[in-house]
C-alpha cells in the first residue's frame, strides 16, 4: 500500500471515529437515525421536526440500534433541493457524506431558525425527546411568539371574554391581594381593573381575555377546553412508583395556590423548639418557598411545549416540574443574579398584584428562607425541555436555626450571602475564594468583599494569604452552630499561642514538633517560627 493510500485510510478512520462517537450517543432530542434514504416527503417531516425544536442531525444509513447499514443509492443535490421545496418557510440543510467500511452514512445538519416551519402540506411537528409530535394551532402560536420575541401570555385566549369566562372567586382573591399592595388600584371597577393590568385585549372588542387573564381568573372548564397547558398535577408519593394521592387541577392561579397549599400542608410535618420565650417552627417544606416555586413555574414555563406543571410531594423532598428550559441567558449557576422573564405580561401582573417580586424570580427569597431554617438551598435542574426545582427536607438543625434567629434580632441580621457561606461551612471545614465565587454567584471582587466583611464581624477566620487563603468559622461561631472543631485549621494567632504554650512547658520547639503541633508543612512551620523570632516572641538557637 502506498503512502498516499495510507494517508487516505488514516483520514477515513478519523472521520469514521467521529461518526461512531455520534452514533454512540443514541437517538435523542437533537439526533435521529434512519435505515436508508427516505422519500423527500418523509425526510422533510423529520427536518421540520428538528428545526422547530433545537435543530440537530439526521443520520441516514444507521439503524435504530446504532448499526451502520449504509446508503446504497442517493443524490445529494436532489435531496438538498427537495428538502428546500418541501418545507415552509424553506429550510436549507447541509449534507455530509461519511464513508465507513460498513457503507456511506449521510449526515444531515438541520439548523434551528427564527421561524416555525411546516411541510408544504401544512404539517407542523416538533421534536420532543426521541419523538416527532404534532403541533396544535396554539402550540404554533406560542412558539412563533417566543422565537419572534413576542409574549404569548399577552395574546387573546381563544374566544374567552369578560365576564362570561371569568371565575368570580378568583377575581375576588385577586382583589384581596391588590388591596394589600395597591389600595388605590383595588378601588377600580372590575373592567377598569382588568384593563389597567393589561388582562384584556386592546382593540374594538375589549372584552376578550388574554392568556394571562385566563391563567389568573379564568373559569376552570374554560381553561380545560381552551388552554390545556394550564393543568397542574399534584402527586403525593412514598417512592418513585408508590403514588398515594393524585389530583389534576384546572384552576385559576389564586384557587390553584389555595388548593396546592391544602394538599401539601396535609402532610407537612412541623418541628418546633423554644428560643427564650419564642417558639420557632421549622416545617419540612416552608410554605413561602413552595408557593414561590409554583408561581415561578406558572410565570416562566414555556406554554408552547406540550405537557403540564407537576408537583411531586415525597416524604423527604418536594419537586416542581415545568415544561421548557430556562430562558436564554439563565442557568442554575447564575439564577440568583440573572433575570430574563419569558412571559412578560404575566410576570408583570404577578408583580403588580403582589404575588411575586416584579423584578425577578423570587429565587433569592427561596434561598434565604430555606437557609434561615437550617436547610440546604433549592436545587435547579434544567435541560432543553424542562426545569425541575427540588426542595429538600434535610435534618432538623436546631443549633443553626437558633444562631440565625439570634442574629436576626441584632442590628446586623445575616444577609443571603452570609447565610450561604455559613451553611456551606456547616458541612465543610473550609472555603476558598474560587468555591465561594460559585456559591455566591458573584465575581472575585464582590466575593472577596463579602468574606472580608464576615471576618470583620467575627463570623470567619482567614487562614493563609493571597489566593491561597481559606476561610473557616471562628471558634465561637462553630460552637454556637454545633460544628466540630476537629480538623479545623488554626489561625495565625492560635498557631503562635499554641507554640508559646509548648515552649513554656518544654523550653524549646523544633520545626518537626511545630508541624505536628499546628498541622503545618515543613515550610509553613519554618515561616511561623521565623516570624515569631523576628517579632521577639522566640529566640532562634543554632
Amino acid at each position: 500500500m502506498s503512502g498516499a493510500d495510507l494517508e487516505v485510510e488514516e483520514n477515513l478512520r478519523m472521520i469514521a471515529e467521529e461518526l461512531f462517537e455520534l452514533i454512540a450517543q443514541g437517538e435523542g432530542q437533537r439526533l435521529d437515525f434512519k435505515r436508508g434514504v427516505p422519500s423527500v416527503k418523509d425526510l422533510a417531516r423529520v427536518v421540520i421536526c428538528l428545526a422547530n425544536a433545537e435543530g440537530g442531525k439526521i443520520l441516514l444509513g444507521v439503524d435504530d440500534d446504532g448499526r451502520i447499514l449504509g446508503c446504497a443509492s442517493y443524490d445529494v443535490p436532489d435531496m438538498l433541493s427537495g428538502i428546500y421545496r418541501a418545507t415552509d418557510p424553506p429550510i436549507t440543510v447541509d449534507i455530509e457524506e461519511v464513508r465507513t467500511f460498513q457503507g456511506t452514512v449521510l449526515v444531515i445538519h438541520v439548523p434551528r431558525t427564527p421561524f416555525i416551519h411546516s411541510t408544504t402540506g401544512g404539517l407542523f411537528q416538533r421534536r420532543v425527546g426521541k419523538e416527532c409530535l404534532p403541533m396544535s394551532a396554539s402550540d404554533v402560536l406560542a412558539f412563533q411568539s417566543e422565537r419572534g420575541g413576542l409574549d404569548y401570555t399577552a395574546l387573546p385566549l381563544g374566544e374567552a371574554r369578560y365576564p362570561d369566562d371569568v371565575d368570580d372567586r378568583a377575581l375576588e382573591a385577586l382583589r384581596a391581594e391588590i388591596e394589600v399592595r395597591n389600595p388605590a388600584l383595588a378601588r377600580y371597577t372590575d373592567l377598569d381593573l382588568l384593563r389597567s393590568l393589561g388582562l384584556l385585549v386592546d382593540g374594538e372588542d375589549s372584552s376578550r381575555l388574554t392568556v394571562a387573564a385566563g391563567l389568573l381568573i379564568g373559569q376552570p372548564e374554560m381553561l380545560r377546553k381552551t388552554l390545556p397547558q394550564a393543568e397542574v398535577a399534584y402527586f403525593r408519593q412514598r417512592t418513585e412508583t408508590d403514588i398515594r394521592l393524585s389530583e389534576r387541577l384546572y384552576l385559576p392561579l389564586p384557587l390553584l395556590l389555595r388548593r396546592l397549599e391544602e394538599l401539601i400542608e396535609a402532610n407537612n410535618e412541623v418541628r418546633s423548639f423554644l428560643l427564650g420565650l419564642q417558639r420557632i417552627d421549622v416545617p419540612k417544606f416552608p410554605q413561602p418557598v413552595y408557593r414561590e416555586a409554583v408561581l415561578n413555574a406558572v410565570a416562566h414555563r414555556n406554554y408552547g411545549l406540550p405537557g403540564n406543571i407537576i408537583v411531586r410531594h415525597f416524604p423527604n423532598r418536594l419537586e416542581v416540574y415545568s415544561p421548557g428550559g430556562f430562558p436564554a441567558g439563565v442557568t442554575p449557576a447564575n439564577i440568583l443574579r440573572q433575570v430574563v422573564p419569558r412571559n412578560r405580561l404575566l410576570a408583570d401582573v404577578l408583580g403588580r398584584v403582589g404575588y411575586v417580586e416584579r423584578a425577578g424570580y423570587g429565587v433569592d427569597m427561596m434561598y434565604e428562607e430555606l437557609l434561615r431554617l437550617g436547610k440546604e438551598p433549592p436545587w435547579f435542574i434544567s435541560d432543553e425541555l424542562s426545569v425541575r426545582v427540588v426542595i429538600r427536607d434535610g435534618t432538623f438543625d436546631e443549633p443553626f436555626v437558633a444562631f440565625v434567629q439570634r442574629r436576626l434580632r441584632t442590628e446586623s441580621p445575616p444577609t443571603l450571602e452570609q447565610l450561604l457561606v455559613l451553611s456551606h461551612l456547616k458541612r465543610h471545614l473550609e472555603l476558598d475564594l474560587a468555591t465561594a465565587m460559585g456559591l455566591l454567584q458573584r465575581n472575585e471582587g464582590e466575593t472577596g468583599e463579602v468574606l472580608a466583611g464576615m471576618v470583620r464581624e467575627g463570623l470567619l477566620d482567614r487562614v493563609g494569604a493571597g489566593k491561597a487563603a481559606v476561610y473557616q468559622l471562628t471558634v465561637e461561631v462553630a460552637e454556637q452552630i454545633g460544628v466540630s472543631l476537629l480538623g479545623r485549621l488554626l489561625t495565625p494567632a492560635e498557631q503562635e499561642a499554641r507554640v508559646l504554650e509548648y515552649v513554656r512547658e518544654r523550653g524549646q520547639i523544633t520545626n518537626r514538633e511545630c508541624q505536628r503541633l499546628c498541622g503545618l508543612t515543613s515550610r509553613q512551620a519554618g515561616y511561623l517560627l521565623s516570624r515569631m523570632a523576628q517579632s521577639g516572641k522566640l529566640v532562634q538557637v543554632g
